[in-house]
């Protein structure tokens, strides 16, 4: 015994992927110019809930003043 007790635990569980199907798994912008006032650039990302079950989808992703998701 170091610095106190020993414990063990033993653990079970199961789980299963959620049934979420994306619109696509990769996108090109392709060539962009460097202007004083650049057009915007889109791209729509779908994403479809395909299980029995509701789902939580979460982004830690932080606004960019060039990037927003």
């Amino acid at each position: 015994m170091i610095s106190g007790p020993k414990y063990e635990f033993l653990l079970t569980g199961s789980a299963r992927k959620p049934g979420v199907q994306l619109s696509a798994t990769a996108h090109d912008f392709g060539p962009s110019f460097c202007l004083r006032q650049p057009m915007p650039k889109t791209f729509v990302l779908e994403l479809v809930n395909g299980d029995n079950s509701a789902i939580s989808i979460e982004s830690t992703f932080e606004k960019k003043p060039y990037l927003d998701v």
